[in-house]
């Protein structure tokens, strides 16, 4: 546990990414620094998931097959106008940005990014 970040431990946060690899390789980052993660890997199952456990943060991407980023987004914050939801996506396209913050995004973060910019953005949330 990182000492300069109570709290962070004991919480747990769902990923939300169609690539597998990527998902489960930041899981296992994050659990390195007590942070446990749920993994789904399209926006239909995450809004499933959703409405059966509650989790202190989300990880988003946003180009995903099926239902994309945006509008899982804003159907996440319409069942849950509380939810806080940390983008993580490779678009870097200013648009899509004021976008997913107008839906409610707590933090926009683009990959590649590092992991302890990410544990700030989710510690940040957690606090929020």
């Amino acid at each position: 546990m990182n000492p300069e970040q109570p709290g962070i431990e004991n919480k747990r946060i769902l990923i939300i990414d169609d690539e597998k690899g990527f998902a489960h390789t930041l899981a296992d980052r994050l659990l390195l620094r007590q942070i446990s993660a749920d993994i789904v890997n399209d926006g239909e199952k995450a809004i499933q998931r959703l409405q059966t456990t509650c989790y202190s943060a989300i990880l988003l991407d946003l180009q995903m097959p099926g239902i994309g980023g945006l509008e899982t987004l804003k159907r996440i914050r319409d069942d849950n106008p509380r939810a806080r939801v940390i983008i993580l996506t490779a678009t870097d396209d200013i648009k899509v940005t004021m976008t997913a913050m107008k839906f409610g995004a707590f933090d926009y973060i683009t990959k590649p990014f590092q992991i302890d910019e990410l544990e700030k953005s989710i510690q940040a949330a957690l606090e929020n």
